[in-house]
């Protein structure tokens, strides 16, 4: 009884009370699979991986073809990024026969998740190749496919596939009220245009902005609340309204605006003006800073010395976005932090200050930090102080977009495995920003290398100028 309970419970998305329905029913027959299973499942789906993994694990001892429980093990173990064990199960899943085309195009897709932002894209695709040759409709196979293959620079293709997103709730899609149609590209129409996923992909997208607002009657674009000063600044103009509203389920401006001919997320702009590299624009930034505020920081940097002023940035994403790939550990900065120059931290993180207290103690060196310009409410701020830096060494976060979008210069440390977005051709050189510097690592999790080098060459151009590191 308490097991029908618990999965009618279960099925209606009350999880705090088919769990102890579960627990009644376990206690009553400790080796029943299924209900091993469906509590596993109700752990997965509330975050409590741990306990989840554990129950599928007992699970398959007493099934071991359970098809469903191996592949969520598999997810268990992707959610801490140990794609190896990932990788285990579902092959596992692969052995077991009777299944579905579409159970199968399950299990491809997850292999091929492993490879995305690894450096090695084209085992992701084959992967998701043949996820998709058994479900052509597979909505994160295709998604994956739209990753992986903007990851190999081919641009045109990954924006095609790039809508993708939006079925499966990586991307946000918007309405605006009323039945407003999706832009097909066409010049000389009203075009509502929406920021979505973080800053720095905002800002990496804006690069587009100057493309719509030439061949568009006018424009409004509803962006990230921190970013509305900071394009304000860099691309008013008559026909361009923005609101700081992407965030927000409801909006007022749409009665501003009635006349709205198209709809478009900023993330499709791509699909339109960025299919190759011949078309992306060769200049030295497409944002600017407010002017007074650069001011500010200029002055307030150059009462440190009249040593060259170089910001840096440690940490990017989070658990989910591999943060493990991303960031650097602050004390493998040391040889950097050594160099003839001042260094002010752009890291936003909460710890950051703590951090910097630990390296500076332990190596006696000196970061400044300020908090008020790098965890401020408008990004405009964030902004000016890198305007008034000589140089900017970062790992893959929005300190490297704001950067390289401010045309000013930029090292970025980036690991073996990276997003699409910081795919170089030739290995430097960004395409989104000309003024920026890839300084890739050799091998996945091998950092020390990287920064004996970052160091190396950082003394080589100070020495070569002591006016500026351009």
């Amino acid at each position: 009884m308490s097991l029908d309970k618990a999965t009618a419970l279960h099925k209606q998305g009350r999880f705090h009370l088919a769990e102890p329905e579960y627990l009644k029913a376990l206690a009553q027959d400790f080796d029943n699979f299924n209900i091993l299973y469906a509590l596993a499942t109700l752990y997965f789906q509330t975050g409590k991986h741990g306990l989840a993994a554990i129950l599928y694990k007992q699970t398959i001892m007493f099934k071991k073809d359970h098809f469903e429980a191996w592949n969520n093990l598999g997810n268990c173990y992707k959610s801490i990024n140990k794609d190896e064990e990932s990788e285990m199960c579902w092959r596992k899943c692969l052995d077991i026969k009777g299944k579905t085309d579409a159970d199968y195009a399950d299990i491809y897709n997850n292999l091929a998740t492993l490879y995305v932002n690894l450096g090695t894209p084209e085992k992701g695709l084959e992967f998701v190749n043949k996820a998709l040759e058994a479900t052509p409709g597979h909505p994160d196979a295709n998604w994956n496919k739209a990753l992986l293959t903007l990851e190999s620079g081919k641009y045109g293709e990954g924006f095609d596939l790039y809508k993708w997103g939006f079925n499966t709730k990586h991307r946000n899609d918007r309405s605006f009220g009323g039945n407003i149609p999706y832009w097909d590209g066409s010049p000389g129409k009203r075009v509502v245009v929406w920021g979505e996923q973080g800053i720095g992909d905002e800002i990496l997208f804006a690069s587009m902005m100057p493309d719509l607002i030439n061949i568009s009657k006018s424009i409004v674009f509803e962006c990230h609340p921190r970013m509305v000063k900071l394009f304000e600044n860099s691309f008013g103009c008559e026909k361009l309204h923005i609101y700081g509203t992407r965030k927000d389920a409801f909006v007022a401006w749409p009665h501003k605006h009635p006349e709205i001919d198209a709809r478009v997320s900023i993330g499709d702009l791509g699909k339109w003006f960025r299919r190759d590299l011949s078309m992306f624009p060769k200049r030295s930034g497409y944002l600017k800073a407010i002017d007074d505020r650069v001011e500010y920081y200029t002055n307030r940097l150059d009462k440190i010395s009249d040593r060259p002023k170089i910001g840096i940035s440690w940490i990017g994403g989070y658990q989910k976005t591999r943060k493990d790939f991303r960031s650097i550990p602050l004390e493998k900065w040391k040889p950097v932090l050594e160099c003839d120059a001042d260094f002010i931290s752009l890291q936003y993180t909460p710890n950051a200050y703590d951090e910097i207290s630990i390296v500076e103690d332990k190596f006696d060196v000196r970061i400044h930090h300020w908090p008020s310009a790098i965890q401020c409410e408008d990004y405009h701020e964030t902004a000016a102080l890198v305007s008034a830096l000589d140089l900017v060494i970062t790992v893959n976060t929005a300190v490297h977009h704001l950067t390289g979008a401010l045309g000013k210069p930029g090292w970025t440390l980036t690991p073996k495995g990276k997003a699409w977005r910081y795919y170089t051709p030739d290995g430097e050189h960004f395409p989104w920003y000309p003024s920026m510097r890839c300084i890739e690592q050799p091998l996945i999790g091998e950092w020390d290398p990287m920064l004996e080098r970052t160091a190396h060459e950082l003394k080589e151009t100070l020495e070569r100028s002591k006016v500026s590191v351009y």
